[in-house]
């Protein structure tokens, strides 16, 4: 069976300004629903609706397909029923069609995984729909509904069963006959806590950056507890070991830089930005516009940044001060950096080509934010792993992240027990056979 699934995201909000393109955590809400679904293994094809241009600009990097939507259909009054036929009418070849809400960025992968292969094995069911389900106390014209004298116990309170407003998903007969995102014989799925954050005003962003920061930060102490073991010799034979098996990259390495900070090392996700020379007569103040790449990093995030005009210098003492308020923990630029003493002062991390004074400021401008660059003749994405110290830079792509990590871990195991083996004098055809090649 044929699954669609669709990303609706206007240009233009009331509640909160742009509210489909603000940053959750270095990540814009509409690309973050995109990434989700893109995650699942049960959807064929992933879809952005929305009448804006600009939207689709900033994700075109992603395996996904622009609906245009009409702007007649991009306001309030705008049905979410009706919104949900466009889609369908528009790609009616699906036999299942999914609709996640970028207000709700929590909802797992897994999740809409489970739900597609509930509706493709179980006949019964013609829809689903992420729900949420509560007890409450409820009150009504300034009394309680409930015995104020004999206040009851919540496991005898009934159950408040309510839309999520986050996740539908429908088989497309029942999307015809009904007309409706859901049909005549839903499926409830009753989703964690987590995943029935809806983000409809400030204070629920204020709300859903807390807690994104949270799962972020679990992640990056993980991370810096790695960093402090690997190293990037021992990510380059693994990443030979599996093109080989694989016959595929499943990252790159990159050497000669220099550090304002030696032997540092750093293990974070991908943030990129892209410079491009000014053209003739352009308005050189454009290269400001890189600024606004801070409001998009997170914590543990490593700055990467792509410069056309690799000779000039970019990133000096006043970005890494900028990094720093921001979380990041590294930068590295594809070209010349400067202020080396100020950035090593402020104990920031940075891996450059070289060191000229000479500023791209008034000879570059800001090219665009958090989309794919090229560092070094490879294809770094947001969001890849990378891994720098001494001796290289270590791409790790993400398709292939969760496999390289726990082959590392491995590898590490390995190589402390061969050292063990080498102190108490173990015969090298013995300690290859114990452990393998090395």
């Amino acid at each position: 069976m044929k699954v669609y699934a669709f990303v609706p995201a206007k240009g233009s909000s009331e509640r909160i300004q742009n509210k489909n393109m603000r940053f959750l955590e270095g990540e814009r809400l509409y690309i973050k629903a995109l990434k989700t679904l893109l995650q699942c293994t049960e959807i064929d094809r992933v879809f952005l609706d929305s009448e804006s241009q600009e939207m689709y600009q900033h994700a075109d990097y992603l395996p996904i397909t622009f609906l245009q939507r009409d702007p007649a259909l991009a306001t309030n009054k705008t049905d979410g029923h009706q919104m949900f036929m466009n889609e369908v009418n528009s790609y009616p070849d699906a036999d299942i069609y999914v609709q996640l809400l970028c207000t709700s960025p929590f909802i797992k992968p897994q999740t809409i995984d489970e739900a597609i292969r509930k509706l493709k094995n179980d006949a019964s069911y013609d829809s689903a729909i992420l729900m949420k389900k509560d007890k409450y106390y409820f009150w009504k014209d300034g009394q309680p509904e409930y015995d104020p004298n004999h206040i009851p116990n919540s496991k005898d309170l009934p159950d408040t069963v309510s839309e999520s407003m986050g996740l539908y998903i429908v088989k497309k007969g029942a999307a015809f006959a009904t007309q409706k995102r859901y049909g005549t014989r839903p499926w409830m799925i009753f989703g964690d806590p987590q995943e029935l954050v809806d983000v409809n005003n400030e204070e629920d962003l204020r709300f859903a950056e807390v807690y994104a920061k949270g799962i972020k930060r679990q992640e990056s102490e993980y991370l810096r507890l790695v960093r402090s073991f690997i190293t990037s010799p021992a990510l380059s034979d693994l990443l030979d070991d599996m093109f080989l098996e694989k016959g595929e990259p499943c990252g790159a390495v990159l050497s000669n830089w220099v550090c304002n900070l030696p032997g540092s090392t750093a293990l974070g996700r991908a943030n990129t930005l892209r410079l491009r020379a000014l053209e003739e007569g352009e308005d050189f103040h454009g290269i400001y516009d890189a600024l606004e790449s801070y409001a998009g990093i997170s914590d543990n995030d490593i700055i990467v940044v792509e410069n056309e005009i690799n000779d000039f210098a970019y990133f000096g003492d006043l970005n890494a001060t900028l990094a720093l308020r921001s979380g990041a923990s590294a930068a590295v630029i594809d070209g010349a950096t400067r202020d080396p003493k100020q950035t090593r002062f402020l104990n920031f991390p940075v891996f450059a080509k070289k060191y000229n004074a000479q500023d791209v400021r008034r000879r570059a401008t800001l090219d665009y934010i958090n989309k794919p660059v090229t560092i070094g003749g490879i294809t770094v994405t947001p969001g890849d792993l990378i891994f720098i110290d001494e001796c290289s830079l270590v791409v790790i792509f993400q398709k292939y992240e969760s496999e390289v990590m726990k082959r590392c871990i491995q590898t590490l195991a390995t190589e402390k027990n061969i050292v063990n083996e080498i102190i108490n004098k173990y015969h090298i055809k013995d300690i290859i056979d114990n452990n393998g090649a090395f």
